[in-house]
């Protein structure tokens, strides 16, 4: 029988024959059948049936209100559809009409809503868009809807209501998830755009013939799309060239669309059977040929343009016009290779169902419900399991078949019954996540009525699901409780204004979260200047390297200063609207510590090179003073013997400069007694108030309860008098003059504030203050350095405070100052305090000379000193060898080591130095008495030597009195 083809919407419509009577159902099932085997024959038949009932009903020429309202009812009773309903609107999209079926009195709150309010997401977004709107989620996409609440395990499908560009309303619907498929959608699609155009007849008042027609028409290529659906499309010309192909297509093909446009469709669809490797006919030409649908044979692999094999089955079918030409072919394939090996085994089973029932994966339970008198649900039985189930369950076939659940599991929870008979009862299928606390198992289960009085169960068990859900909620909240205990402050911005904050931001900078939270980032930072910086800089080196770190400051809301380095990343790359969450770190310690280490590493270089000059120095004065000393004492000439002593005066003085020197350096010698610090700031009182100007003003406050410690009398009187004497000089015009002492306790707070290294602990301090002129902020940082000087040429060395800071250092304590111009300076030192000790008198031993034949050994590599002791020896009455060469020493040593009673051997040697040559000389006799001798104090590898069993260390240059009392120490030992 002649059939017409009627079009509905975009190129697909419905069949009818010319006297108006549906045509063609009969092959629907076998099409759908063989070509999308994954949809269940009960779900074939409802699709058919849809179609049917609306070709039906549109033919029965209802009016509108009739029409939309038993549409709504037959897509839910013929289709499965949980719920139906249209909105339709006028051409200012507002609403003028609903219809629905479904949701009975459920309906009433959402349709006085949309009137009164407007479109909810789902109408609104279709609308807008045109294109079929999916919501997976209601409870979450559509939170002013009033049913959303009631669609949580269900799918949300919206679709606009359009014909000809003319917006008309929206159709909505809801369905299980389970059978949300592309086959659904596009089903849905077309209901949609069929009763566009039945919506648009009726508003139009077109003749009933139109209707008809067009009807035909969208059914004749609905019955086309169905019989050959699949995940790939490709559409080609007459010729056989490629006009169209979906995204899928090009996956699988390789070819992108502007690749394949206008090129033959064996080009990229190149196809073979998979056992003879042979290329299989194209199934377009055989289309253009007979005009019919065209199925690949099984066993045909399509090789993609990179050469990527894969198992397909496809099927294709002629595009026609509206007077019955051939237009083109529409190609529909999909990959099937994961699914042969398993088609391929249902094909050689005994049957279909009976292995998909055998092998599915899932667990499927055929049940009969047992009601009571009142016919509510009591039990249910099970008729039939599969082995997935048994797998899942751990419940046997054998052993539960023909029984009740009750009698199997009498603790099952009532909702499992409940949610069963439901189903069986209202024929609406449900899905929904439970636990079998008998089983100890989670599952999803998707329950429906496959006949009356029986319902069948798929499930899967989510177990592993729900635990990785807890343990991911349970990493959320540690990654909440890291947020909120992070060792540094964690934010996040919003085109920087300030989203989110942990404590220690707040923390940081004294705000509370609520002061900061919704405030420009410009609060933290101290000048606009800063604020810019920052923004411009970390967010260049986001955008080049998907981070950025600054070192900025962030002013505290006290006001106080802090340093920090600053880390930004953004949430989204991809679009930074997102917000972006900062980490920032507190370095205000750190760069205390690094200005504290960089002063320090400068002070340590000027010593080492201060106590260098000193050493050298000091051996070429050795000579000079050691020199003029042997001719005063054997000089009978009193003209000679008075210049050999201004000679000697001399060289004094300039001793005085190495002496500041290494007081700097810290390698003076160093006598340390237990000295009443009040004593010595009264002897330089004494010594001052001779010699400074009337003008100046003299007070002490000597508040120390405990003023002993261990001390260097001499060092710390002069360095006292050095600053004295700094003060007098600045103060030209008159002043005050005060000393003034007190004992502390440091606490670590104190020691961290510093910008040196301080130790915590009792302190015994001295303050040396005036009233003069000040030193400038310039001058500051410099002040302890050797030979910086603000004072004319020749008025002064500049080594004045750098002695001090040496002697200060020496004693293990340390100076800090403050000072404004024109207000003047406070110098103030720190003393490590000792308790306990008295100041006693030192007294002056006289020379002693050798009482045996002592046989000395003097090792020494600089001439002039190993000279001049080699002649004080002698005259002390000792016989001496001596060597500038350590091996020629050890050699020496080795051959006469029973004969020589001591050694003087110097530190710093030219080949081993004073440590290592001390081992070699006890490897010859672990016996050997050496006396270490050095520029330096006793410190360092002269302290390890003396651990090591050195008798004792004499400083250079060697004066008589020293030597004389060392060697006869160590010698009657």
């Amino acid at each position: 029988m002649p059939c017409m083809l009627v079009t509905a919407g975009k190129g697909f419509g419905y069949l009818y024959s010319m006297n108006n009577k549906p045509q063609g159902y009969h092959g629907m099932r076998k099409k759908l059948s063989d070509h999308d085997s994954s949809l269940h024959p009960e779900r074939q038949g409802a699709i058919m049936e849809i179609f049917r009932a609306l070709n039906k009903l549109i033919a029965s020429r209802p009016d509108k209100a009739t029409f939309l309202t038993e549409a709504c009812d037959l897509m839910n009773t013929n289709h499965g559809y949980y719920n139906t309903w249209v909105v339709l609107v006028d051409d200012n999209l507002r609403v003028k009409e609903t219809y629905h079926s479904g949701s009975g009195s459920w309906f009433s709150p959402l349709e006085g809503h949309i009137v009164e309010d407007g479109l909810v997401n789902c109408c609104r977004s279709t609308i807008k868009s045109g294109e079929l709107f999916t919501m997976t989620n209601p409870e979450e996409q559509c939170t002013t809807c009033p049913l959303a609440g009631y669609y949580s395990d269900m799918t949300g499908l919206s679709m606009r209501l359009e014909y000809n560009g003319k917006i008309l309303g929206a159709l909505c619907a809801a369905i299980p998830q389970k059978v949300l498929t592309p086959l659904e959608q596009m089903i849905f699609t077309e209901i949609a755009q069929c009763l566009s155009f039945v919506i648009h007849s009726h508003q139009q008042t077109q003749e009933r013939n139109s209707i008809l027609e067009a009807l035909k028409n969208s059914e004749e290529q609905l019955r086309t799309t169905l019989s050959s659906i699949g995940d790939g499309v490709i559409a080609t010309d007459l010729e056989g060239r490629v006009a169209n192909l979906n995204p899928v297509a090009q996956h699988l093909t390789g070819w992108s669309m502007e690749e394949a446009l206008g090129l033959p469709l064996t080009m990229i669809f190149n196809i073979v059977n998979a056992d003879t490797r042979q290329t299989v006919e194209n199934p377009i030409f055989r289309v253009l040929k007979t005009g019919k649908i065209v199925g690949l044979a099984n066993h045909t692999i399509l090789i993609s343009k990179t050469g990527e094999e894969k198992q397909i089955a496809d099927s294709a079918a002629p595009i026609m016009t509206d007077s019955g030409k051939i237009a083109g072919v529409v190609l529909v394939f999909r990959d099937v290779t994961e699914e042969y090996a398993m088609q391929d085994a249902i094909r050689k089973s005994e049957g279909e169902y009976h292995s998909l029932f055998t092998n599915m994966v899932s667990g499927y339970a055929l049940h009969e419900l047992i009601v009571d008198e009142a016919g509510k649900p009591k039990d249910y039985r099970f008729l039939r399991v599969n082995p997935a189930f048994e797998k899942m369950t751990g419940l046997k076939a054998e052993e539960i078949i023909g029984k009740t659940v009750r009698q199997i599991l009498p603790n099952t929870e009532k909702e499992w019954i409940e949610r069963y008979g439901a189903v069986t009862l209202s024929g609406e299928p449900i899905q929904f996540d439970l636990l079998s606390a008998e089983i100890g198992k989670y599952f999803r289960v998707s329950a429906f009525r496959t006949e009356p009085g029986k319902f069948a169960v798929i499930f899967n068990d989510i177990t592993g699901m729900i635990d990785a859900q807890n343990e991911a909620r349970e990493k959320s909240n540690r990654l909440e409780s890291i947020f909120a205990a992070a060792p540094v402050g964690i934010g996040v911005v919003t085109n920087r204004v300030i989203q989110e904050v942990n404590s220690l931001v707040c923390k940081m900078t004294g705000y509370s979260k609520e002061e900061l939270i919704g405030q420009s980032s410009r609060i933290f930072y101290p000048t606009d200047e800063d604020y810019e910086y920052v923004g411009k800089e970390k967010y260049a080196q986001i955008k080049e390297f998907g981070t950025g770190t600054v070192e900025t400051k962030w002013r505290k809301k006290d006001g106080e200063i802090i340093d920090l380095i600053l880390s930004s990343t953004p949430i989204d790359p991809d679009d930074w609207e997102k917000g972006v969450t900062f980490s920032a770190m507190d370095i205000s310690e750190r760069k205390k510590m690094e200005a504290q280490l960089l002063q320090s590493e400068k002070m340590q270089v000027i010593g080492q090179l201060a106590g260098g000059i000193a050493h050298d120095f000091n051996n070429q004065l050795a000579g000079i003073m050691g020199y003029s000393e042997m001719i005063v004492n054997h000089s009978t000439d009193s003209r000679i013997e008075k210049y050999a002593n201004n000679i000697l005066l001399a060289s004094k003085r300039a001793g005085d400069l190495t002496e500041k020197l290494l007081a700097f350096s810290r390698k003076g010698n160093l006598v340390l007694l237990p000295t009443n610090m009040h004593d010595i700031i009264d002897e330089v009182i004494g010594i001052l108030s001779r010699s400074i100007d009337k003008r100046i003003q003299i007070e002490s406050r000597l508040d120390a309860t405990d003023p002993i410690t261990l001390a260097d009398s001499t060092q710390i009187q002069n360095a006292i008098l050095n600053l004295a004497i700094n003060a007098r000089d600045a103060m030209t015009d008159g002043g005050k003059l005060m000393f003034w002492t007190e004992n502390v306790y440091l606490d670590e707070k104190f020691a961290k504030a510093k910008s040196y290294q301080v130790l915590s602990g009792e302190y015994l301090k001295i303050c040396v203050s005036d009233t003069g002129s000040g030193i400038s902020k310039n001058n500051l940082p410099h002040i302890f350095e050797p030979f910086f000087t603000t004072k004319p040429s020749g008025k002064g060395t500049g080594m004045g405070l750098a002695a001090v800071y040496g002697t200060v250092k020496s004693h293990n304590g340390f100076i800090n100052v403050y000072s404004e111009e024109q207000h003047g300076t406070t110098f103030n030192i720190y003393l490590p305090h000792k308790k306990g000790g008295e100041n006693r008198a030192s007294l002056v031993p006289e020379i002693t000379k050798a009482t045996a034949e002592y046989h000395l050994l003097l090792i020494d590599d600089e001439e002039m000193i190993r000279e001049l002791g080699c002649e004080m020896l002698d005259e002390l009455g000792y016989k001496v060898s001596s060597f500038n060469n350590e091996n020629e020493a050890l050699a020496f040593y080795r051959d006469n080591y029973q004969t020589i009673d001591l050694i003087i051997l110097d530190m710093i040697m030219p080949i081993y130095g004073g440590k290592k040559m001390f081992s070699l000389l006890r490897e010859i006799n672990p016996e050997v008495k050496v006396i270490i001798a050095s520029g330096y104090t006793i410190n360092g590898e002269a302290q390890d030597v003396i651990d090591a069993g050195a008798l004792g260390f004499i400083h250079k240059p060697f004066r008589f009195l020293d030597l004389s009392q060392k060697l006869s120490a160590n010698l009657n030992r």
